[in-house]
């Protein structure tokens, strides 16, 4: 009986030893499944596998939607459409009236015409970078990590900074963007920018009409008389384009959320409070916070930035897109009109007239406003965490 009790015992303790190994196995690590950490150098300890190369030039971007965590986005650079038409009309011609007599048939009234422009070359300005001011750091996996490496860096929410920990200085208002290479370096970026635009248009004249403004008198001996205008055309003789071919300047922003960074002194297997980190799985694990969805001021689709140390975090919500701004115009000349364009008296004695050599000018002047362009760099998706 003795031995039955003993043999018992002992399977007792074997299937208690192997559930704890199981349990803990599937819950001892120092961070859940789905967590990733930064680093400034490589950290080969702790089974942190690096996935930098994944995600090499991406910014991290905080999302809050479940199941996008580890998602891209985001475009190297940004263009505009300048998509437009111009109505207008030619400058008025000087009245040159001449009598009508056997040598001279042709006659003339002062006139306009209406100018249009129905077609255009490519309307799409040359590109500019979506980079902002970023820091450099390395992206390392914890999945399964019972350990934390000396040189991890985490966000953190708290006043004081723990024991094994040391606050990042020296950087501060830099975005975070993940890089295999020229770690811990600081790139400053000027956002501020314009485009470069040229373009040109095919041009249409109309022929001039009574109602739209024209002065149309024609002299005969002894009196004057209203006529209808001198049916006539132009071909354009040169378009050229005028004023600014670059854009005014526009400086995009990009939302951020502003938080403290901490590097880790020593292989540690615990975490203290407040300590934040990145995670790409779903839910909300036990013993963490789900800062994304619980933050007072939402921080849904803010980019992490590094602030300064001793600093508290800061969130700031800016368009994703921007326009910019163009002076731009033409200067249209006409060709003269060709004898073949004429009309009779509508009163009198029906004499022929047809129009004298002229040609017309009109120098088109408009500011242009260019079609809204997103300027959101390329980017991963990653939630946080903040241990409780």
């Amino acid at each position: 009986m003795r031995a039955k009790i003993n043999s018992l015992l002992k399977s007792t303790k074997i299937l208690f030893a192997a559930t704890a190994i199981a349990v803990c196995l599937a819950g001892c690590s120092i961070v859940p499944k789905g967590s990733a950490v930064l680093s400034d150098t490589y950290i080969g300890e702790c089974k942190l596998k690096d996935v930098s190369d994944q995600y090499d030039g991406r910014y991290l971007r905080i999302t809050a939607k479940d199941g996008r965590g580890g998602e891209k986005g985001g475009r190297q650079s940004h263009r505009h459409s300048y998509a437009h038409k111009h109505n207008d009309r030619l400058n008025e011609t000087p009245n040159t009236q001449k009598p009508l007599g056997t040598d001279e048939r042709a006659s003339s009234s002062a006139h306009m015409h209406l100018l249009k422009a129905d077609r255009q070359t490519p309307t799409l300005t040359n590109k500019s970078p979506n980079e902002v001011s970023h820091i450099r750091w390395s992206l390392f996996e914890a999945n399964g990590s019972r350990c934390l490496p000396a040189g991890t860096i985490v966000g953190y929410i708290g006043l004081d900074v723990p024991d094994g920990w040391s606050e990042v200085n020296g950087i501060k208002d830099v975005y975070i963007r993940i890089s295999t290479d020229d770690l811990n370096t600081i790139v400053s970026i000027d956002t501020n920018h314009s485009h470069n635009y040229r373009h040109e248009h095919r041009f249409t004249t109309y022929k001039p009409k009574p109602n739209e403004g024209n002065s149309v008198r024609s002299f005969r001996p002894g009196q004057q008389s209203e006529v209808v205008p001198v049916v006539h055309g132009h071909q354009i003789g040169s378009s050229t384009f005028e004023g600014s071919d670059v854009s005014g300047a526009t400086e995009p922003l990009l939302s951020y959320f502003k938080l403290r960074f901490l590097r880790l002194n020593e292989k540690t297997s615990s975490i203290p409070r407040g300590v934040t980190i990145l995670y790409t799985g779903k839910g909300e694990p036990s013993g963490w916070l789900r800062l994304d969805q619980a933050a007072t001021d939402p921080i849904d689709g803010t980019f992490l930035m590094v602030a300064e140390a001793g600093t508290k975090r800061e969130v700031v919500h800016h368009h994703t897109t921007h326009i910019h701004t163009m002076n731009h115009g033409h200067s249209v000349i006409t060709e003269t009109p060709t004898d073949s364009d004429t009309r009779r008296f509508n009163t009198g004695s029906n004499l022929p007239m047809a129009t004298t050599s002229h040609a017309h000018e009109a120098t088109l002047d408009i500011e242009l406003t260019g079609e809204q362009s997103e300027h959101l760099p390329e980017y991963v998706e990653v939630h946080l965490l903040m241990k409780k």
